[in-house]
């Protein structure tokens, strides 16, 4: 089997910081922007790749880091793009340990994985939000995980009529994210959530709606990747 190549070179490499060096510049400076690279790194092992992910553990540095991000809220577009996908980035590594458990405990796992979303949804509102659609996106079909995630993808699907949501943005966001996953087995309630999402643009003509604009990014990327890689069965998004 070919080796795989980074397409950086050593230097630009080298010059990066450690994912432990980013933990200090955590534990020293707690505010938003290092509560982001925390949550980029808790994937990266130094190099080793025989170390375990722990959900439990990864859990913990989460809900340290949304903590931080939610207490020092920055209303720009870009800012909000990186706090999304860190989010984002932090819940691929959640399903990933849980992929890597024994199957025993999976539905377990993520059953726990659920509950601690909902637990953050009542303190950090709107960043739960992104994190629990992002984990919608993030887990695969399998039956397995089903019911876990039939539960709090409705829970976004259906904010969207009551009010969960504080920022329109957020919601169109979560939506997207939503749309992301459910495009993969060509479901029919994808157009229905572009279209609110591009009546959203529509509506607000003036002035850019950054969440619409950021959304329609996610879905198409998605849908572009499972072209890529042969996982999405349709042709009905492209």
């Amino acid at each position: 089997k070919a080796e795989s190549r980074s397409h950086v070179s050593k230097s630009a490499l080298s010059a990066l910081p450690t994912a432990s060096s980013i933990q200090v510049m955590f534990q020293s400076d707690p505010r938003s922007a290092s509560a982001m690279a925390t949550l980029y790194s808790i994937y990266s092992f130094e190099g080793n790749p025989g170390v375990s992910l722990v959900t439990d553990d990864i859990l913990m540095q989460i809900t340290e880091c949304i903590g931080d991000i939610a207490n020092e809220p920055i209303v720009d577009p870009a800012f909000t793009a990186m706090q999304a996908c860190s989010l984002i980035c932090s819940m691929n590594t959640v399903y990933k340990s849980i992929e890597g458990a024994d199957n025993s405990i999976k539905e377990e796992l993520l059953d726990q994985v659920v509950a601690q979303i909902e637990e953050w949804s009542e303190t950090y509102g709107d960043y739960a939000y992104v994190a629990m659609a992002a984990l919608v996106l993030a887990v695969d079909d399998s039956a397995l995980c089903w019911t876990g995630v039939t539960k709090i993808q409705n829970t976004i699907l259906e904010g969207q009529g009551n009010y969960l949501f504080e920022s329109e943005d957020t919601k169109l966001i979560c939506l997207s994210l939503v749309a992301a996953r459910l495009s993969r087995a060509a479901d029919a309630r994808v157009t229905d959530l572009i279209d609110v999402i591009e009546q959203s643009l529509s509506e607000n003509s003036r002035q850019t709606c950054f969440g619409a604009v950021f959304g329609l990014g996610i879905i198409v990327s998605n849908i572009m990747m499972g072209n890529i890689n042969g996982t999405d069965p349709s042709d009905t998004w492209r």
